[in-house]
């Protein structure tokens, strides 16, 4: 399925680490947009993921 990662994070550390760790599962659309064609399990472990790195 088609999922949007969306963020909005003014510490510029932070939103950089966040930009190359999602680099990783899709590509980037805009600045601060990604979209990821994953699974329900991909998208369940990623949410997780960043839930822990934010």
């Amino acid at each position: 399925m088609l999922t949007l990662g969306v963020y909005d994070i003014a510490d510029n550390r932070r939103r950089t680490k966040l930009a190359k760790f999602l680099e990783g599962y899709g590509r980037r659309v805009q600045e601060s947009v990604f979209e990821c064609f994953l699974s329900l399990e991909e998208m369940q472990r990623l949410h997780q993921k960043v839930m822990g790195r934010i």
